[in-house]
């Protein structure tokens, strides 16, 4: 998926810096962000292992991301990407 032309919104980029759970990123700027579509299992291991590819996948990295919206704990909701991989197709594919 080539991310230059999927949402018709620029762009924004950063760092990041930490996965917590349900996949939430911690960016270097102190920003929040969802991953738009992306629901982590209730299952432990399940979870674990989608936390765990997830953190593989964009830990430390700069991600290029899309804002959609802001959730009601202040988190952007997003559609991210790595180079041209987007990372939210990414983690719902690994299901």
């Amino acid at each position: 998926m080539e991310w230059q032309n999927q949402d018709p919104q620029p762009k924004r980029w950063g760092r990041v810096v930490d996965v917590v759970s349900d996949g939430i990123l911690y960016m270097e700027d102190a920003e929040r962000l969802k991953l738009n579509g992306v629901v982590f299992p209730a299952d432990f291991k399940r979870r674990s292992k989608l936390e765990a590819l997830l953190m593989d996948l964009v830990s430390d990295k700069i991600i290029y991301y899309t804002v959609l919206d802001t959730d009601r704990m202040g988190r952007l909701n997003v559609n991210a990407w790595i180079d041209e991989i987007s990372i939210n197709d990414s983690i719902q594919n690994a299901e």
